[in-house]
């Protein structure tokens, strides 16, 4: 019971320091890092999907035009 009543109050106080510093705006910074690591992985991942469709883009055209060989040479 001491370690509950002991961990509660360091929540409490942890707690009261962290919204004391974000009312002086300490967190301003690491809020606008955030938004540019947010803004950059978007751009990862979305060109990654990029690729990956080009790829199968790619992939799929190629087979169209190796099993269009392969019909045209045995048609002949």
């Amino acid at each position: 019971m001491k370690d509950l009543l002991l961990g509660l109050g360091l929540g409490v106080i942890v707690g009261y320091m962290i919204r004391r510093m974000e009312d002086h705006g300490d967190f301003d910074c690491l809020h606008d890092d955030l938004d540019k690591f947010a803004d950059k992985t978007k751009r990862v991942v979305k060109n990654a999907v990029d690729a990956g469709k080009n790829q199968v883009e790619y992939v799929k055209d190629r087979v169209e035009h190796v099993t269009g060989a392969a019909k045209n040479s045995t048609s002949n």
